[in-house]
């Protein structure tokens, strides 16, 4: 848990992903309010890894600080996960 986000940074700044790109990763798996609009990369990316799955359980013995945030989120884009689903399903097909 305390190597994840290291590790991630690293391995991004080592494929040279764009300073900017590596800096919106950073704390990604941090419970916080649901934002009301997507107006950083950060935000983009927290969403999406909220509408990915990951609810954050393993980085606290109490999820109840992040499970109004996450109800949150996916009420306000629910409306995107069948095209999420039909696009990752492409890409899946894709690489294999």
């Amino acid at each position: 848990m305390e190597w994840h986000e290291g590790i991630g940074v690293s391995l991004l700044t080592t494929l040279g992903i764009p300073e900017d790109i590596v800096d919106a990763t950073l704390d990604h798996h941090q419970p916080r309010s649901a934002p009301d609009k997507l107006q950083t990369l950060a935000d983009v990316i927290y969403v999406g890894n909220v509408l990915a799955g990951d609810h954050f359980e393993w980085l606290s013995r109490s999820t109840e600080a992040c499970s109004s945030s996450v109800v949150a989120i996916l009420k306000s884009y629910a409306d995107l996960l069948p095209e999420i689903e039909v696009v990752s399903n492409e890409m899946l097909a894709a690489l294999s």
